[in-house]
């Protein structure tokens, strides 16, 4: 972007992705994202979804997808005959999304997940104090990353076809 000068006809676009830095870690819990499909663009429609868009899957990414979203910005720009920037025609600034503070309690969580390393269950461990969930693991677990990154035809036959269904 900063060479685009030196290289016209050469646009560089940027495409949001999420990170999942824990990886399988409460990924039942925190769900995660990908492209939007026909059928949720049809519904979604007027909330101001696009084709390409990603949308929340599963989890909290799905249940909170309209207040983690934000909104897309714009910029008209009048620009010349080898595409560089003449003169901005029209902008909306972009609206980030809400951030979202949940309960789930790191070290515990982690603990939930070793006890089940290696066998299909489900723990939750909820504060009696006033309901909060404090840990919600599920076995087998998922990597929302690979979601994130986009999954070959191979890797989500594999998972969706996985007699454990950690879906």
């Amino acid at each position: 972007e900063a060479l685009r000068y030196e290289h016209p006809g050469v646009l560089v676009e940027v495409e949001p992705r999420r990170s999942y830095p824990h990886g399988t870690l409460a990924s039942h819990v925190l769900g995660y994202v990908g492209q939007i499909s026909a059928a949720e663009l049809k519904a979604r429609a007027d909330l101001g979804y696009r084709m390409g868009d990603h949308i929340g899957k599963m989890g909290i990414e799905k249940e909170l997808d309209a207040e983690l979203k934000g909104r897309d910005g714009f910029q008209q720009m009048e620009v010349d005959s080898i595409g560089r920037g003449i003169e901005v025609l029209s902008s909306i600034p972009p609206i980030p999304g809400h951030s979202v503070t949940l309960t789930i309690d790191l070290a515990l969580q982690q603990v939930a997940e070793e006890l089940l390393a290696g066998i299909a269950g489900a723990v939750v461990a909820i504060d009696p104090r006033d309901g909060s969930v404090l840990a919600a693991a599920s076995s087998p677990a998922i990597d929302p990353n690979g979601f994130s990154h986009g999954l070959s035809q191979q890797e989500w036959d594999l998972l969706s076809h996985d007699e454990r269904h950690p879906l």
